[in-house]
């Protein structure tokens, strides 16, 4: 509860159905878990490397569709914009 005028709530949720998922989190999510059970499954730390490269790409390839896809940020208005003029 907040006395504020605005608020920013954030919530989490449990996705129990991975169809649910968006396709870049699964893809991320496969290959992190990969990675992590490689060398137990495989005893071949290249096969890791390789996966956590595969990783570190999808995840920035992720990151850039969610900046592509998020509205932008709310513009605050004040008279200091007008004080430039």
């Amino acid at each position: 509860m907040t006395n504020a005028d605005k608020a920013q709530l954030r919530y989490i949720r449990k996705v129990e159905d991975p169809n649910e998922m968006d396709a870049m989190f699964r893809e991320c999510l496969t290959l992190k878990l990969a990675a992590d059970m490689c060398i137990s499954l495989t005893s071949n730390i290249d096969l890791k490397s390789m996966y956590e490269q595969l990783l570190e790409r999808k995840i920035n390839l992720a990151y850039n569709a969610s900046a592509i896809e998020s509205t932008p940020p709310e513009v605050i208005e004040g008279n200091w914009i007008l004080s430039r003029y």
